[in-house]
């Protein structure tokens, strides 16, 4: 008889590790954010930071409040942004 509890201790969550996620964001992180998040950028944003953070405010796709929280979080790891 299977043991559910077993199972979901023994088993790999279906997201990636951090480590991957992390690699994958480097690599492309324009595909990475559409992928994981459902978050699209368009094409004529993807060389401009400051676009593309205001195409995704103007969108609503991002609020001010991540805003913040991904400027403070950036900030705590050592970017100045």
């Amino acid at each position: 008889m299977p043991n559910p509890i077993f199972d979901a201790m023994n088993s790999r969550p279906p997201q990636l590790d951090i480590i991957q996620q992390y690699n994958s964001f480097r690599q492309d992180p324009f595909t990475f954010l559409l992928k994981t998040k459902g978050i699209d950028i368009p094409q004529q944003y993807r060389n401009d930071p400051q676009g593309a953070v205001t195409y995704l405010l103007n969108s609503g796709q991002m609020s001010q409040e991540q805003l913040a929280y991904i400027k403070s979080m950036a900030q705590r790891y050592g970017f100045n942004i």
